[in-house]
């Protein structure tokens, strides 16, 4: 029997009956059955590394498998009632389930044990979801309500009420920041929700009934819906509005998820079969057939290249997706009208003013981005560099006078879209003299874009290592008064919270497409270590272990990576254990009388750091002070220096140790007498 439309009941049903349809020819894409459940397989999941997965079945227990050999690894029983959904810690360690008996579980991958049991729903727990940094759980039930649960505690943090019907999926945003959500009958609905207050920021209508699965795109723009109205449903998050329709499948699609890239979705349903679809035309890629009932639950494996179902059959199933990525002849379900999105980021052009220079020719920065991809971008009709990103840039000469810029965005669609301002370059080819009287508008033109990378590691994968309470709360107020009262712009913040080894250094290294107009601001808060024999200091990144510093992150590859950053001024602001040991030469004070543009000329490689050579304390009076001299100031340009001064004896002062903070040149990594100057908004 094939199953063409149910609603909830018949879900229920259908996982407790033992349907086994004629055997299909086998699929060339199937690498393995993973046999083991003795019934419905209602859950499955990638481990992180993609080397192991996870199961959960209407027999009540959850399932590790290893995905290479099929191997089953462990059972884990603890649930009384049928186990609907399931989700593993961003680092792999913990398991995360939510059950008919209305609990979720939290469970240690490496053992098998039950951690922790979170009860507060009224009814059965459909869907669970980890948050990206591991610390919190969402929950959507039967009962109509969403809730939002600390790991470490088993608390309940938040319920989130708006719902008129049983919430059947839920998903973080890969920020963090948003919820998504999606209902049964009669509202038949998604809503999004803002994290930090539960408030309802809006509500997906499109579907004709039960909305079973939904899922966010990697760049947390898109979302996905399947329903048992038997299509997919792809969202603009920012507006609700509803871009495209995926057709194919001949029931109810119960299961939704995207591909790491974002190019590819993957639907399972009620026909028996999973979809592969390209997200940016609709295009049906592949239909992957082996299921002899209901695909209940897909994922795509990290790497891309396989995916995992599982069904009511008993049964999970992985297939090699990476054959079968070039779309074949299926018409598009639909013809894609919409244009590129253009973002400028150099030069900065204040809402109604006109840029105004001296120079010749200016670089224009900026990236374009369409979910079909970029073909071309044209600034003033001259075809611009283009990453794979979308990020471009071009050089344009000027004449004297007004010159109107044109940047024109094209996707593989053809849809083209543009934006264009006005650059004045003014008679006269020498720039004023240093110390002229200027307004604080010509003053500001003179600054180049600000970024920042706030690196927060505080939960650490080695037991022997003490995990800590405060980075990322101290790096979110950090990130909160540069987007407040700096010109620091949000897009141009990246956040690093508990990342790894590889993270850091591979964010350092992509920041290397910043050019010299542009500052950068690193902070690190995290465990950091002095070798007094090597005479060199280290950051403990999430990945590190106590008795082998490979993963541990010196002073040295720090220094290499900063020198590699060709910005006119780059900050670092370390918050760990013995952080001074990143200077070899230490206060290298700007003399008080040059004036701000000769300190903005000369580049610079400054640090500032909590202490000496010394711990420093969790509970950080640092950052404490850092956030308030930053929030104190009043004037629209503040030197690093004049920063550390003001604050140096405050955090002597009031710290349990007497730290010392320091402040001075970075040795080595190209240093010439500037200085990071923070630049007030108007």
């Amino acid at each position: 029997m094939k199953i063409v439309r149910y609603g909830l009941a018949g879900l229920m049903l259908l996982a407790g009956a033992a349907q086994h349809l004629q055997a299909q020819d086998k699929d060339p894409a199937l690498v393995r059955t993973f046999k083991g459940h003795s019934k419905a397989v209602f859950s499955v999941a990638f481990s992180p590394d993609g080397r192991l997965a996870l199961s959960g079945s209407s027999d009540n227990t959850l399932k590790l498998w290893e995905t290479a050999s099929g191997r089953l690894v462990r059972t884990f029983r603890g649930h009384s009632k049928a186990v609907f959904s399931v989700a593993f810690s961003p680092d792999g360690r913990q398991a995360l389930s939510g059950s008919y008996d209305n609990t979720l579980k939290l469970w240690e991958t490496t053992s098998g044990r039950l951690v922790r049991t979170f009860e507060g729903h009224t009814n059965w727990v459909w869907s669970v979801a980890f948050s990206p940094d591991g610390r919190y759980a969402l929950s959507g039930s039967e009962d109509k309500t969403i809730k939002l649960w600390e790991i470490s505690s088993g608390r309940e943090i938040r319920t989130f009420k708006g719902h008129a019907a049983a919430i059947i999926a839920v998903a973080f945003s890969p920020d963090g920041r948003y919820a998504l959500s999606g209902s049964g009958h009669p509202e038949n609905a998604l809503k999004l929700w803002e994290i930090s207050n539960g408030r309802e920021l809006r509500t997906f209508k499109g579907h004709s009934s039960w909305v079973y699965s939904v899922a966010f795109s990697p760049d947390g723009r898109y979302a996905l819906s399947g329903s048992q109205d038997n299509t997919l449903k792809l969202w603009e998050i920012s507006s609700g509005r509803e871009i495209r329709t995926f057709k194919g499948h001949a029931a109810a699609i119960i299961s939704v998820a995207f591909s790491p890239d974002g190019q590819y979705a993957l639907s399972g349903s009620g026909d028996e079969t999973l979809k592969l679809w390209d997200t940016a035309s609709g295009r049906l890629v592949r239909t992957f057939k082996g299921h002899t009932n209901t695909v209940r639950s897909v994922a795509f494996s990290p790497d891309d290249r396989q995916a995992l179902s599982g069904s009511y059959d008993n049964t999970l199933k992985l297939w090699d997706i990476s054959p079968w990525t070039m779309p074949d002849e299926t018409p598009l379900a639909e013809t894609d009208r919409t244009p590129p999105a253009i973002r400028i980021t150099s030069p900065t052009i204040t809402r109604g003013m006109k840029k105004v220079q001296q120079e010749k020719t200016i670089l224009v920065k900026g990236r374009a981005t369409d979910a079909s991809g970029i073909f071309e971008v044209l600034v003033d009709g001259m075809e611009a560099q283009l990453d794979a990103d979308g990020s471009f840039w071009a050089e344009v000469k000027l004449r004297v006078g007004e010159n109107h810029i044109v940047v024109k965005a094209t996707d593989m669609h053809d849809n083209a879209a543009s934006t264009a301002f006005t650059i004045v370059r003014e008679a006269g080819g020498r720039p004023a003299p240093v110390g002229a009287a200027r307004t604080r508008e010509q003053e500001e033109f003179q600054f180049g874009e600000y970024h920042a990378l706030l690196i927060a590691v505080q939960d650490y994968s080695d037991r022997s290592i003490n995990d800590l309470d405060y980075p990322i709360e101290d790096a979110e107020r950090i990130r909160g008064v540069l987007l407040e009262q700096y010109t620091f712009k949000k897009e141009n913040i990246h956040f690093l919270k508990n990342p790894s080894r590889r993270d850091i250094l591979k964010k350092l290294g992509e920041l290397r497409s910043l050019d010299e107009d542009d500052n950068l601001l690193i902070y690190y808060a995290g465990h950091g270590y002095w070798d007094e024999k090597a005479g060199q200091g280290y950051w403990l990144p999430r990945d590190a272990r106590q008795d082998d510093d490979s993963d541990w992150i010196s002073n040295s590859d720090i220094k290499v990576k900063i020198r590699s950053i060709e910005t006119r001024h780059t900050l670092l602001i370390s918050d760990a254990c013995f952080s001074g040991g990143i200077f070899k030469t230490r206060e290298a004070f700007i003399k008080p009388n040059i004036s701000i543009q000769k300190v903005y000329e000369m580049p610079s490689r400054k640090a500032l750091t909590s202490g000496n050579l010394k711990t420093v304390p969790d509970k950080s009076v640092f950052v404490d002070y850092l956030v308030k001299r930053l929030r104190q100031n009043r004037e629209p340009y503040l030197y690093s220096e004049k920063l550390y001064v003001n604050m140096k004896d405050a955090v002597t002062n009031n710290s349990p140790n007497n730290q010392t903070p320091l402040f001075g040149v970075i040795n080595g990594a190209g240093d010439e007498g500037g200085d990071f100057i923070f630049v007030r908004k108007r």
